[in-house]
């Protein structure tokens, strides 16, 4: 796979996010923080390490 997506918004799974890439090797991408970086993207967001790939760009 070229990325892992996690649909349900029921399943908290933001403090994984990171170990679970390191584990598979490849961006682990939840529709809850697809959600919120786009929310945080658009209001002039920095990079927020710790939550996996996507929180990490800026």
């Amino acid at each position: 796979a070229d990325i892992i997506l996690i649909g349900c918004t029921g399943i908290s799974v933001t403090h994984m996010i990171e170990g679970i890439e390191a584990r598979l090797g490849v961006p682990v991408v939840t529709s809850t923080q697809a959600g919120l970086w786009a929310a945080l993207k658009g209001s002039g967001y920095r990079a927020v390490p710790g939550y996996g790939r996507l929180m990490g760009l800026s």
